[in-house]
């Protein structure tokens, strides 16, 4: 359980880099001032693929991608989420 978290930038709840497995989350009311209120997400130096399953995003707040962000060419494979 991730709530109630806030970046003054970005990724509120979550800074996820590169390659990396999340299961079974629920991630809620967290506040980002730039990208991903829930969870933000960048791919750097070559990075590799990033999973979310069974996971729950929701109420979180940014101005650009309030439940989950990408940068940089990140890319992020979604499953069994709300």
């Amino acid at each position: 359980l991730i709530v109630d978290n806030s970046a003054e930038l970005g990724g509120g709840g979550v800074y996820g880099v590169n390659s990396y497995v999340m299961s079974n989350c629920t991630i809620a009311y967290n506040t980002a001032g730039g990208v991903g209120g829930g969870l933000r997400h960048t791919q750097q130096f070559g990075g590799g693929t990033s999973t979310l399953v069974d996971s729950v995003l929701w109420g979180n707040q940014a101005p650009t991608g309030a439940q989950i962000g990408l940068e940089f060419g990140g890319s992020l494979t979604a499953g069994y989420c709300d």
